[in-house]
């Protein structure tokens, strides 16, 4: 296994509306995303123009805050 770091996420806002828009300027860029649902958040995944991993996210909701394990 080797050390480093896998991506850098940014919550880009509190609706999938929010999330929805952030793909379509990425995609209108000429970005390709890859949209992925963790459960508590939905996210889109990309990459920076010299490949560093990207992720932009929402939370769906706030079932970590009761049940900090849903996100472990």
């Amino acid at each position: 296994m080797e050390v480093g770091l896998q991506h850098v996420a940014f919550k880009i806002g509190d609706s999938l509306d929010d999330l929805k828009e952030a793909k379509q300027d990425l995609e209108g860029a000429g970005i390709k995303v890859t949209p992925i649902d963790h459960g508590v958040t939905q996210s889109l995944y990309f990459q920076d123009p010299n490949g560093n991993p990207l992720e932009a996210y929402v939370d769906v909701s706030d079932k970590w805050k009761r049940d900090p394990s849903t996100i472990a």
